[in-house]
């Protein structure tokens, strides 16, 4: 550790580099943060940084089983004004987004299978102005009980912005109670839905809420195991007439290549208004590498892309490079989680870093990258071409070895601003 450490002294001397380090690198310069952020490793953050305060906290209401009394507890009268104690954190992490004054979260868990349950929900969603964010998991709800919530929901005067609802719950009869509140909500921005191999008709209806002209939500979060061909081409045509879906994130076991091309005709449509895409998954084939460049070359308001792969072979990330090299791309945050980088993967992606005149922040994922990979890495970040202002890498990389390679890549790289490293999933603070 000492070489490393020396290695990082004689380059942060240089007076130019010797500011703080920024320790939040993925604010966006411009536009709204609400719309632009998180990445896989704070994915949802602004929904469960509540679980990271304090149990005693007034802002948080969580519930991990419950019934009618706990419900009713949910009222305004439960919570009280008193401001919530921040949590303690260490100098590198970035805080949660907060929630302003006079405004609560609740999370609530349990068999919520009752219609007893689902009227209290119900009303607590009409009576209580100072929730914004509501999120429930249930164990098989009967209709009546979804009914009551989603009576709860569309109330006009209902406040809750974000909503996440995770469990077996996307049935066909849900999913039309569902679509009923996207269309008259018109408080809500934030949809996370967990699915569960549902059916053709199911996903059918629920976009038929998403694609509604009323339907007012901005970022659209759909987790689950696999994304048929036939809700994908559901999917995408909500991607066509959504006009105000600014982001989406996909987490599901497998990206396929049939469903993969469905979706990205989709995100590649001119009418298409997506600026962040997240995708995570186990696999990515070459054949749906090569849909999801074509989509970083024809969408020009796409500016941030979160990919998070097990298992990509080269030819898969060498055709995806493809994409961020071209001149169209738009891309300016990339985030690369998981084991990809290889040496041959590398190479590709050096060469992206050069070529690419957007791309301005930049994450990565890597677990004992050899030498050669981050030599290859680092003759991309230091050409003189790289555009890159901000560099994120978490891992075990701190060798003798990589280290000498960052710092050369710290001292020729006029561009870069912000650094951050972690290791061994504990933050590394470079001294300065």
């Amino acid at each position: 550790m000492g070489n490393i450490v020396q290695n990082f002294r004689l380059l942060l001397s240089r007076e130019e580099k010797s500011q703080p380090i920024c320790t939040q690198i993925f604010q966006r310069n411009g536009g709204s943060s609400e719309k632009r952020r998180r990445s896989s490793s704070q994915k949802r953050e602004d929904i469960t940084c509540p679980a990271q305060v304090s149990p005693s906290s007034p802002r948080l209401r969580e519930l991990q089983s419950f019934g009618d009394e706990e419900v009713r507890q949910l009222r305004p009268s439960f919570f009280s004004p008193t401001p919530a104690k921040p949590p303690i954190r260490t100098p590198t992490q970035p805080p949660p987004p907060p929630l302003p004054p006079g405004e609560f979260a609740a999370r609530l868990g349990g068999e919520i299978s009752t219609a007893s349950c689902g009227r209290h929900l119900a009303e607590v969603l009409r009576e209580n102005q100072s929730l914004r964010k509501l999120e429930l998991t249930f164990k098989s709800p009967d209709d009546k009980t979804m009914e009551l919530l989603c009576n709860g929901l569309n109330d006009p005067e209902c406040t809750v912005k974000e909503l996440k609802l995770g469990g077996e719950i996307l049935t066909m009869s849900c999913s039309r109670h569902l679509a009923e509140v996207l269309r008259r909500n018109q408080r809500l921005r934030e949809l996370e839905l967990a699915l569960k191999n549902p059916d053709a008709k199911t996903m059918e209806l629920l976009c038929e809420g998403l694609k509604h002209p009323q339907c007012t939500i901005e970022i659209l979060d759909l987790d689950g195991e696999t994304l048929t061909e036939s809700s994908s081409r559901h999917l995408a045509e909500v991607l066509r007439k959504n006009q105000g879906l600014d982001a989406l994130l996909l987490s599901l076991k497998n990206l396929d290549d049939k469903p993969m091309e469905e979706l990205c005709e989709g995100l590649k449509h001119p009418e298409c208004t997506i600026e962040m895409l997240h995708l995570a998954g186990e696999t990515l084939t070459e054949s749906s590498s090569r849909h999801l460049a074509e989509v970083l070359r024809k969408n020009q308001r796409l500016n941030v892309l979160f990919l998070s792969l097990k298992n990509p072979d080269d030819k898969a990330m060498e055709v995806l490079c493809e994409g961020l090299k071209h001149p169209e791309c738009a891309i300016e945050t990339l985030e690369l989680a998981e084991e990809i980088l290889t040496e041959s993967y590398s190479r590709h992606f050096a060469e992206a870093l050069r070529r690419n005149q957007r791309l301005r922040e930049l994450s990565l994922s890597l677990k004992n990258p050899d030498d050669k990979t981050m030599e290859l890495l680092c003759e991309g970040l230091k050409h003189p071409q790289c555009t890159i202002e901000t560099l994120q890498l978490d891992g075990e990389i701190l060798t003798t070895s990589c280290s000498r390679h960052l710092a050369e890549v710290f001292m020729k790289n006029q561009r870069l601003k912000e650094l951050e490293l972690s290791r061994n999933n504990c933050n590394f603070r470079l001294p300065v």
